[in-house]
């Protein structure tokens, strides 16, 4: 794309607008993450179970370490996870917090679920924005995951208000893991969980 398009895209995520971006695992919905508005119409869109929350796309790691707090997590485990494996498919829940106000939506029980995406879009839109996105996937809950244009649902493209050209790379979902009292692989994407494992257990 264009870099005016890329212009177009971040300006109506500023501008509580919401809409669909490739990324490195499936399209994403997306939209300023500290909206309780733009969260709602993202529900609404994807008709989201009310007790299911977003996941949140950050800019980079050395973003989050300078905005977020990690009194409750496992710094350790945190950096061993996403200095490997960010940019890239992976998404971490853990109990970070930040200093300003997110959606109730990608909040749950003090839980956020965080990833920094490897895919030149997503890059260039956090060029100009400065702040989190939500990046749940563009299908209705409970349906398919479309992996090119023509399977997207009819009326989740007419709630949108934009749509981002692009490629995915992987056409699968990101891996899930979640950081509490143990390490807890919720949900086995492009990263098996044989690989975590052998990262988890070096010295």
């Amino acid at each position: 794309m264009k870099d005016y398009l890329y212009k177009r895209i971040s300006d109506q995520i500023k501008n509580q607008k919401i809409g669909i971006v490739p990324t490195d695992t499936l399209f994403a919905l997306t939209g300023d993450a500290r909206s309780e508005e733009v969260a709602s119409r993202i529900f609404d869109v994807k008709r989201r179970l009310p007790d299911k929350s977003f996941p949140v796309f950050v800019p980079s790691l050395n973003w989050l370490l300078e905005k977020a707090n990690f009194k409750y997590v496992d710094l350790e485990i945190f950096l061993r996870l996403s200095s490997i494996f960010w940019p890239g498919p992976l998404t971490i829940v853990s109990r970070v917090f930040f200093d300003f106000k997110l959606s109730e939506k990608v909040v749950l029980d003090n839980f956020l679920a965080l990833r920094v995406v490897s895919h030149p879009v997503i890059n260039k839109i956090f060029e100009d924005i400065n702040f989190p996105i939500i990046g749940t996937s563009a299908n209705i809950s409970g349906k398919i995951n479309p992996l090119s244009q023509d399977e997207f649902d009819k009326t989740l493209l007419k709630g949108i208000d934009f749509f981002a050209q692009g490629e995915l790379i992987y056409y699968v979902p990101s891996t899930v893991v979640k950081l509490d009292s143990n390490v807890e692989v919720l949900r086995e994407g492009v990263i098996k969980k044989g690989v975590l494992e052998k990262v988890l257990s070096r010295k």
